[in-house]
């Protein structure tokens, strides 16, 4: 496994001051967090027990032709990324269920055979809502077919508290996500642990991997990622580059850019700093596909405005398969440069291409390069964004680990619901806000 990150041209020269104390801080972060491990760390060195916990799960659930995840942000998109990375024809194997548009979950649900379809039921507090409406419904799917659900389904929670972990109590079968680990630090617990074990992946390489990263973090005292994550914040606080583009040249990678996009965009987005102070910090994430979005979204990154900074992941040439183009025939004559070349050189050439251009644009970039894309190569990644979200928040100020401004919406959700003791604490929130009109008919 080998993963470099390189070609940045660093923070701008009038920050080489404050770019040079922003290392220091990280350094020192970097040992607070050896004194002091947050969960997703700690859960690195402990985690071989969890992984054979997860196996022995996964033997007894192959006995269902499908798994269908309930889950949604942090309890689904490590499980979708990891299946799309690690085992990408498997998705009707695992199915995920990562939102509760009903279009979309009653058509899903009446192409399954309840007989032949275990759950997987996933949220660390147990109380999330759109998860619960997902485990309502499902359960009277299976009452109706004559199933006992509890056969069906697995529970994914906090070991002690919610009220998955009191219907475990029931006789439903459950592991446990740590209680020091938050929903969107969770991919290496058995929220995605559980889900690469049915996809037939080692959840011990993915452990592994991302242990080894986390040591060359601590060990390293010039390890690249901590100027990586000072330019970034040089760059987005002082030069106005507040959109952090990540561009994946791999579609099995694709997911990847979602799963970062929450866990930063969630981490970082922060109304008050960690003294309460109002500052509204925080980069917007932007996840992107080469060479697709070089027909898209390449236009704006070129020549649109300079509030960007870019992330391009690749895959090293000889990882890629060979997919020859000689042997063109009548096709010769209009496509004649692509004879006696191939598809993984033309991709590599549009990845070189995209990432001259932006540079010849004056856009910052940086590239991660991977040597090919297997269970600890993904762990690698996992736990190089985790630690550089929390690095970049130690920069910021802010508090990587709760997220305020997602709990007014859910709390204005139960109140319209009807759920008990929400109804004030909604009303303080809206204030005078009315719903919307319907608004004026366009046709």
């Amino acid at each position: 496994m080998t993963l470099r990150l390189g070609g940045s041209s660093g923070p701008p020269r009038e920050h080489a001051e404050e770019a040079a104390r922003g290392r220091a801080r990280l350094r020192e972060a970097v040992e607070a967090l050896v004194a002091a491990p947050p969960g997703f760390i700690e859960i690195l060195e402990q985690g071989d027990a969890v992984a054979e916990h997860c196996r022995e799960h996964a033997a007894a659930l192959r006995r269902f032709e499908r798994i269908v995840v309930l889950g949604i942000g942090g309890s689904a998109l490590g499980a979708r990324t990891i299946r799309d990375a690690l085992a990408p024809d498997e998705g009707d194997r695992l199915v995920i269920l990562d939102n509760i548009d009903p279009d979309s979950v009653v058509r899903m649900r009446d192409r399954l055979d309840p007989r032949q379809t275990g759950l997987l039921v996933v949220s660390k507090s147990g109380s999330t809502a759109e998860t619960a409406a997902q485990l309502v419904l499902f359960t009277r799917w299976l009452t109706e077919a004559g199933c006992d659900p509890a056969a069906h389904i697995t529970l994914i929670t906090d070991p002690e508290k919610g009220p998955l972990r009191a219907l475990a109590g029931r006789g439903h079968s459950s592991l446990e996500i740590p209680p020091r680990v938050g929903g969107r630090f969770s991919v290496l617990t058995p929220v995605g642990l559980l889900p690469a074990a049915l996809l037939g992946v080692d959840p011990s390489a993915l452990l592994e991997g991302g242990r080894a990263m986390w040591h060359a973090v601590r060990d390293r005292e010039d390890h690249p990622l901590l100027d990586w994550v000072v330019e970034q914040g040089i760059r987005s606080e002082r030069g106005g580059e507040r959109i952090q583009v990540v561009m994946s040249y791999s579609d099995r990678l694709r997911t990847l850019g979602d799963w970062f996009a929450q866990l930063w965009g969630e981490s970082l987005g922060k109304r008050l700093d960690r003294h309460g102070a109002v500052v509204h910090r925080g980069s917007t994430p932007l996840p992107a596909v080469g060479a697709t979005d070089q027909h898209s979204l390449v236009q704006l990154f070129v020549e649109g405005p300079a509030d960007k900074q870019f992330l391009i992941l690749g895959l090293e040439p000889d990882a890629t398969p060979l997919a020859p183009l000689s042997g063109a025939g009548e096709l010769a004559e209009a496509f004649g440069y692509l004879d006696g070349s191939s598809l993984d050189a033309l991709f590599e050439a549009e990845r070189v291409g995209t990432i001259q251009a932006l540079r010849a644009a004056g856009r910052p970039v940086t590239t991660l390069q991977l040597s090919r894309i297997d269970a600890r190569t993904l762990g690698a990644l996992f736990v190089l964004f985790e630690l550089a979200t929390v690095l970049a928040a130690e920069l910021l100020e802010v508090d990587p680990y709760d997220q305020p401004g997602v709990e007014g919406g859910k709390i204005i959700a139960f109140a319209r619901m009807g759920r008990a003791g929400y109804a004030e604490q909604a009303e303080a929130l809206i204030g005078g806000i009315t719903d919307e009109e319907p608004g004026t008919p366009l046709l």
